[in-house]
C-alpha cells in the first residue's frame, strides 16, 4: 500500500506517519507513491523484493495490488508503471494466481466484480521490457473487462 498521500501537500508527512502505522497493523507492505521520486526507487525495489519473498514463504497467502500504482484522475484505467508486469510474473513464478477485480462506483453504488483466476508465464524469446508489457497488458485487460466501458481507459480497444 502507498505510504504517503502526496496530494495532501504540507500534510503529506502526517499521511506518511498514519499510513505506515496502518500498514503495520494490517501486515501490509508500505511502498512510496508511484511513480517514485528518485530518492524512493531503492525503497520501492526493496518492498517488491519483500513481497516476493513473502509470497514464496507463504504459498497460501494473498497479495492484493493495484497494478497501476496510482490514480488516473478520472477513475479510468491507466497503464501500470514499468516493472509492474515483471513483478506480477515473479508472483506467478512462486505459485500465486491472479484474481482480477474491478472496483468502481456506478449508479451511486460501489460495485465489485471478480473475474476468473489465471496465472501467467511469458512466452519465450521476449526481452525483459516485452515481458513486462505482455504481463501488464494481460492483467489490465482482465480488469478492464470487469468495468463499465467508460472506465476502461487505455484498455478500451482491447476488449
Amino acid at each position: 500500500m502507498t505510504d504517503t498521500l502526496n496530494y495532501m501537500g504540507r500534510l503529506a508527512p502526517l499521511s506518511h506517519w498514519m499510513l505506515r502505522r496502518i500498514a503495520l497493523t494490517f501486515d501490509a507492505f508500505p511502498m512510496p507513491p508511484m511513480p517514485p521520486a528518485p530518492q524512493d526507487v531503492q525503497a520501492c525495489a526493496a518492498t517488491v523484493r519483500r513481497v516476493i519473498v513473502f509470497a514464496h514463504e507463504h504459498p497460501v497467502a494473498h497479495v492484493c495490488l493495484a497494478p497501476e500504482g496510482r490514480d488516473s484522475g478520472d477513475g479510468s484505467l491507466i497503464a501500470p508503471p514499468s516493472g509492474a508486469g515483471r513483478f506480477i510474473l515473479q508472483l506467478c513464478r512462486v505459485g500465486m494466481t491472479i484474481l482480477p477485480t474491478g472496483v468502481c462506483k456506478d449508479g451511486g453504488a460501489w460495485q465489485v466484480r471478480f473475474g476468473a483466476t489465471f496465472t501467467l508465464a511469458a512466452p519465450e524469446g521476449l526481452s525483459a521490457d516485452e515481458r513486462d508489457e505482455w504481463a501488464s497488458r494481460r492483467v489490465m485487460d482482465a480488469i478492464a473487462g470487469l468495468l463499465p466501458s467508460r472506465l476502461r481507459g487505455a484498455y478500451q480497444a482491447s476488449l
